[in-house]
């Protein structure tokens, strides 16, 4: 296919796009992120490490015991809680 009949369509598309983590994704991928936000998970990342298998398994027991505690909320309820 023609390269500009196919940057129409993902234009097209794009312009339907209501997430903004979307389009931050797709500026990112295209070297237009915002300079504080890349900077910030820069240094986010460089301090990352990997968990243990031990590690994720007790943490999934503990999220387990958590959830049937009562101790969790629905993600529709923290998604309106985080909404600007």
């Amino acid at each position: 296919m023609d390269i500009q009949l196919e940057k129409i369509k993902i234009i097209q598309k794009l312009a339907e796009v209501e997430e903004e983590w979307v389009v931050r994704g797709i500026k990112r991928l295209l070297g237009l992120g915002d300079t504080v936000e890349d900077d910030f998970v820069k240094k986010y990342e460089a301090n990352l490490k990997p968990m243990t298998k031990q590690e994720l398994i007790d943490r999934a027991l503990e999220a387990e015991e958590d959830f049937k505690a009562g101790r969790f909320v629905e993600l529709e309820t923290y998604m309106k809680s985080v909404e600007p």
